[in-house]
């Protein structure tokens, strides 16, 4: 009861109820204003009779006192008065009808009414009075009705608008929840679809792991065939070591031995016949024969050789190793062809191929391999040597060159 009222006179602990609990409490409240300003009393001689006129109920209470207990338990001191005066005015109106014994009999009872109650007795000249102050207390009641009316009417206002607040938020509640299912949904297809990617890696991760597993013990044993090779190259290098010392003994000895040889053939002044053979004019080739045959006496005389010179005519007339002259005018293979007509192009043949430039245009690379045919790897060797105009072979290191590889040529061709 309590907490109806402080809701109806806006007390704020009751605007924190929720919305049924509200609603109950107003319907109650409605119930008790409706006992509160609708029942009317009336009064005889053997009880008071309570009538409702919106439930249509009537109780039959034998003494005034339980009416005025009933009212009590409504919680209200208005209503003692009203219950009260209309004692009172009925008890007035019905001793009015009255003979006088009747009347001193409802006296009688009145007063002994009255006593029971401790309320005091009025006597028939306050019966106007109490009119007065029943009209009085009803215009009060049907006022604060009025009031009651209309904060009911406002508290029914604020509660449709909470129903339709509560509505809406129904309606909200319904839409998040759509859209929760749909997003679990999708978040249930997603954690399948993660799981599977999960699965697959995992599969994919043990199957790298065997593959890991593997190549280690394949790199063990790598490592050990590794090893193995290692101690195998150790000693094939050591047997190489042994080998290389063995060599470098026989190739001392047999150095030694040439030398001694050498030496022998000196003692023995030996014979080198050497053939020229060339193309050239006369006044090209004399200057280069002079050349290579000063260069070869003062090394033939080191060596204690005899150096025999002769024109090629023939392999009859003049054998013995040919030095063949070729100018480098032309193309290098044609120029060696011409300057090889005549001879017969083996072994016993020494190409000696004329570059007619100065120190700094002499060419980069060889002769011998520039010329790879077939015809020019039966010849004996192909020579470089440079030569320029009233120098004739000028002193270079190609003609020094050139001066070894001559000698080192005809020196197999020694005789005794």
């Amino acid at each position: 009861m309590d907490s109806i009222k402080s809701f109806i006179f806006g007390d704020s602990k009751s605007n924190a109820l929720d919305t049924k609990r509200l609603k109950a409490e107003i319907d109650s409240a409605f119930n008790v204003i409706e006992e509160f300003l609708n029942l009317r009393y009336e009064l005889t001689s053997q009880g008071v009779d309570i009538m409702c006129h919106y439930c249509s109920k009537r109780q039959k209470i034998q003494n005034p006192k339980n009416a005025l207990y009933v009212a009590t338990q409504r919680d209200t001191s208005a209503s003692l008065k009203y219950a009260s005066h209309t004692y009172k005015a009925n008890y007035s109106r019905q001793s009015q009808s009255d003979s006088p014994v009747d009347r001193s009999q409802h006296k009688v009872g009145r007063s002994n009414q009255a006593n029971a109650l401790n309320y005091p007795v009025q006597t028939e000249g306050d019966d106007s009075d109490d009119d007065t102050k029943t009209d009085e207390t009803s215009d009060k009641f049907e006022k604060e009705k009025q009031i009651l009316n209309d904060k009911l009417s406002e508290k029914e206002k604020c509660l449709r608008e909470a129903n339709e607040e509560n509505s809406e938020l129904q309606k909200q509640l319904k839409e998040f929840e759509r859209k929760y299912n749909r997003d679990l949904h999708n978040a249930g297809i997603e954690q399948s679809r993660l799981t599977e990617e999960r699965d697959r890696s995992e599969k994919s991760i043990k199957e790298i792991e065997n593959k890991l597993n593997q190549l280690e013990f394949e790199v063990s044993d790598l490592k050990e065939e590794l090893d193995k090779k290692k101690q195998e190259c150790q000693h094939h290098q050591s047997c190489l070591e042994n080998d290389k010392r063995t060599h470098e003994t026989i190739l001392s000895q047999m150095h030694t031995e040439q030398d001694n040889l050498r030496s022998q053939l000196r003692e023995a002044r030996a014979l080198i016949a050497i053939n020229f053979h060339t193309s050239l004019k006369q006044s090209l080739a004399l200057p280069a024969r002079q050349h290579i045959e000063h260069f070869l006496k003062e090394r033939c005389q080191s060596e204690k050789v005899t150096l025999e010179v002769k024109q090629y005519k023939s392999p009859d007339t003049t054998p013995g190793p040919i030095l063949v002259l070729c100018m480098n005018v032309s193309r290098l293979g044609t120029d060696v062809k011409e300057a090889l007509k005549g001879t017969p192009g083996n072994f016993e043949v020494l190409v000696v191929v004329l570059h007619h430039k100065e120190v700094h245009a002499l060419p980069s690379q060889a002769s011998d391999r520039v010329l790879t045919g077939e015809e020019y790897k039966q010849l004996g060797a192909i020579v470089d040597a440079a030569f320029w105009t009233g120098k004739g072979m000028y002193d270079c290191e190609l003609n020094k060159l050139a001066i070894e590889k001559i000698y080192n040529f005809v020196s197999g061709f020694v005789s005794r």
